[in-house]
This record gives C-alpha cells, sequence and structure tokens, in this order.
C-alpha cells in the first residue's frame, strides 16, 4: 500500500532538482515500475518544445506516458540540495506569500465575436482570463503555413479542429491544477510557499548574482522565459505530481493474471512469438528480348540484385525487385510465411527447389496474351526470436499500467469538465465552443489568403 508523503518530502525532492518545470506529457508511452512508487522521481510529464534550451536540472526524470496536463511550460529549475531552515523570521517572511485564489467559476465567452482582435480576452476559466493570444500564439507557424496553403472553408474547419484541442487543453489544465492545489492540505501549502521562496533565492543567486531583475532578464535571454514563469512551471508540476500521487497512482494494479491474459491475446502473442518467414525477389519481362538481356547480366556476374534493380526489370525495380504482399493487417510486407506464395503454380514449384540464397534459372510462365519470363531469388529465411511470458512479464506489466493510467486519467478529466459545468460530449450547448469559434474568427482574418 502507497504511503503519503513525510513532512518536506516534496521540498527534498524539489530542492534536489529532481522536479522539472511544465505540465506537458505524451499519452502511449510505457511506464516502468518505479513510476508507481510514492515519491517516485518519475515525470508527471513533458516539458515542452518551448523548454528546449532551458537549464537543466541535477536529475533528469523518465517520462512514464502520463497524461498529465500541458499547461503552459516553464523552464526546469537547477537547484542546489537546500535544507529549509525555518526559522520564525523566515516563516513570518513566507507568510507574506500568498497562495494564488483558485475560483472554480464558469467561463465567460466573448458576445461579439466581430469585435475580437488578437489581443482580445475571449473568456475566463477559474476567475483566470484567456486571451486569444494565449492559444494562437504556439500555433502561429502552423496556422500561418496553413493559411498559404488552403482555400478559407478549408482552413476554417481545419483551425477549428486544432484551436479546439488547444483551448480544450487550456481549460482542461486550469480546472486540473485547481483540484490538485484544492486537495492539499495546509502543512503541504506550506511546504510549498518555502520551497517557491528558495528556488527563487536560488535562480536570482544563480542567474543574476543577487539582482532579481538581472536575473529575470537572464532568464529570458537563455529560457525564454520569466522569473515568474519559470516559478510557475515548478509549482505547477509539484501539484501535478502530487496528484498523481494521491488520486491516480493508487487506483492502477496489476495482476499475475492480467499478465497472462494480455501475453495470451493472439496479436500480443504473435509479436512475442513470430513465425518464420521467407524474404523472395523477383524480376519479370515480358518478352523474349528482355529475358535474353537478363540471361546475358547473369552470365556477366551480375548479382541478382544488381539485376533486379536493372530498368529492364518490370517488377519493383525501385525496391531491387523485393517482393510484396500484404499481411493480415492489410500493410505491405516483404516477410512471407506459408507454402505457396504466389498465384502461379510454376513460380511456386520454381521457389519450392531454392535454399535461402539460391536464385532460380529463367522460368516461361504462358497467358492468353503471350509469355511472361520470371527469375526468383530465395533471399533468406528469417526466424523471430521467441520471448516466453517470464521474459517479457515487466515489460507487459509496464503497459498495462500504461493502459490503466490512461483510462483512470480520462474518467478523472471527464469529471473535473462535469463538475465545473462544462458538458464536453456535444450533448448541449458548450461556452468551449463558443471561444474556438471566437477563435477560429480570428485566425481567419489573421492568417488566410487576402486577409
Amino acid at each position: 500500500m502507497m504511503t503519503r508523503p513525510t513532512q518536506f518530502t516534496y521540498l527534498a525532492l524539489l530542492a534536489a532538482g529532481i522536479f522539472a518545470s511544465g505540465c506537458s506529457s505524451t499519452p502511449g508511452q510505457e511506464l516502468s515500475a518505479s513510476d508507481f512508487s510514492k515519491g517516485s522521481t518519475a515525470t508527471a510529464a513533458k516539458t515542452s518544445a518551448a523548454a528546449d534550451d532551458a537549464p537543466a536540472a541535477p536529475v533528469q526524470p523518465a517520462d512514464a506516458g502520463k497524461t498529465a496536463p500541458t499547461a503552459e511550460p516553464a523552464a526546469p529549475v537547477p537547484t542546489a540540495a537546500i535544507q529549509p531552515d525555518i526559522t520564525p523570521e523566515l516563516k513570518r517572511e513566507l507568510d507574506q506569500i500568498k497562495p494564488p485564489s483558485v475560483v472554480a467559476a464558469p467561463i465567460a465567452t466573448a458576445k461579439d465575436a466581430g469585435t475580437l482582435t488578437v489581443d482580445a480576452m475571449i473568456g475566463q476559466v477559474n476567475g483566470r482570463p484567456i486571451y486569444a493570444s494565449q492559444v494562437l500564439e504556439p500555433l502561429k507557424a502552423q496556422l500561418n503555413a496553413m493559411g498559404q496553403q488552403m482555400a478559407r472553408a478549408e482552413f476554417r474547419n481545419a483551425a477549428a479542429r486544432i484551436l479546439s484541442e488547444r483551448l480544450y487543453q487550456i481549460v482542461f489544465d486550469s480546472l486540473f491544477l485547481a483540484e490538485a492545489e484544492r486537495r492539499m492540505t495546509e502543512q503541504e501549502r506550506f511546504q510549498l510557499k518555502v520551497m517557491m521562496h528558495l528556488n527563487r533565492q536560488e535562480l536570482i543567486r544563480k542567474y543574476g548574482a543577487g539582482s532579481e531583475p538581472a536575473a529575470n532578464d537572464e532568464l529570458k535571454k537563455t529560457t525564454n522565459r520569466t522569473l515568474e514563469e519559470t516559478l510557475e512551471g515548478v509549482r505547477q508540476t509539484i501539484l501535478v505530481r502530487r496528484y498523481q500521487d494521491e488520486v491516480i497512482y493508487p487506483k492502477i494494479a496489476v495482476s499475475k493474471r492480467d499478465v497472462e491474459r494480455f501475453y495470451n491475446r493472439p496479436e500480443v502473442y504473435e509479436k512475442y512469438n513470430p513465425k518464420p518467414g521467407r524474404k523472395v525477389r523477383l524480376i519479370r519481362v515480358a518478352n523474349k528480348t528482355s529475358a535474353a538481356k537478363v540471361d546475358a547480366l547473369f552470365a556477366e556476374g551480375k548479382t541478382f540484385i544488381e539485376i533486379a534493380k536493372d530498368p529492364v526489370n518490370q517488377y519493383n525495380p525501385k525496391s531491387e525487385g523485393k517482393f510484396m504482399s500484404l499481411d493480415k493487417n492489410n500493410k505491405d510486407t516483404d516477410l512471407h510465411q506459408g507454402e505457396n506464395l504466389f498465384s502461379i503454380d510454376a513460380l511456386n514449384d520454381a521457389l519450392a527447389k531454392l535454399k535461402a540464397g539460391e536464385h532460380s534459372p529463367r522460368i516461361v510462365v504462358s497467358n492468353q496474351l503471350g509469355d511472361l519470363y520470371f527469375w526468383i531469388l530465395f533471399e533468406e529465411v528469417i526466424v523471430g526470436t521467441r520471448k516466453s511470458l517470464p521474459e517479457v512479464q515487466l515489460e507487459i506489466e509496464q503497459q498495462i499500467r500504461g493502459l490503466q493510467y490512461m483510462m483512470i486519467e480520462q474518467r478523472y478529466r471527464k469529471k473535473l469538465f462535469e463538475d465545473a459545468g462544462y458538458v464536453v460530449d456535444g450533448s448541449t450547448a458548450n461556452p468551449l465552443d463558443e471561444m474556438a469559434a471566437s477563435l477560429v474568427k480570428i485566425a481567419v482574418g489573421l492568417y488566410t489568403k487576402g486577409s
């Protein structure tokens, strides 16, 4: 059973530089076993590309396929291993640091979208404004490229999709962070204030030699984030991870039976126990003159692959005569199972006589349209590596944990929206739709041809 973090658990982790900033993540990644220990150093989320040039933390946590918020990321904060000495003076100073007020207020949308500009406030969430630029700016390059290539109607439809997704994520981030903060105890709130104060001091020392304005300028120059944005990124990461520790991870459980059932699914079993397959190449020509040329090239010592990519070959010369077929998922493959690969018996009979590495002599196939001439190369046999259940047990457990995490997170995501009064299943009118419509109108005016 997972235990609750002891006093200053999060402070110690932050002081060790373990928490990176930002709240974004990439769904679908595999989870490691260590990700499910309370106080694990696995991140809740990857920072976005905007933080790529940020100062690296001493320890970079491993991502774990968690679908945490993707709120505006800030640069990771490199901190020293500080053990807070909470003197009465420091406590009084910290008491002056007020935590942000989070109010679950309905989103207010603009009534007259026709007057909106990129600087307009299109709505609010938790009492905080959402500006059009907040949604549009990260997508500027993509929208501009789309506007140059698409007609207005096509652009409007494409922009509606990506802007709605971005807006949805911004609102979810705010709701998620508000809920995570609401769950904090007074002691944890105080611990968070202590750590944020210490991080601020460390950033000012390292980037500004004790000067806050100098630190702010240097951070903007090196990470494209202000001091406040950097600290906000750290705060968000703490809240996200604590919420995961308290709400989501305890609900994840994988039994031995779960692993066995997963392994024995036909598609999974086949993945770990692949059947042997053959790779084959073909040369095909449609007249005696070309057939004679192929035989002459063989006589000159040319290899099968060299001849197969010659223009004389009429079967996949660009892929050097590689024989392709469709697998059971209707995808092209050059690895073939079974005895009869071809619809022509003469080709199957010729292939059956070959060993790996050998090619056939000329094969003549007659039909109503005339003769066709083939040569077959039995290139190689591929024997897949078989893996038993004990060998892949941990890997499968990680996959199941990742799937469970996504399902649980999706349920909490839906509940957060519903509790805030937002219906996102399309059954009723939604303020988010009105906000998205305003954003699309602004984007059409800004980025389409003739705007």
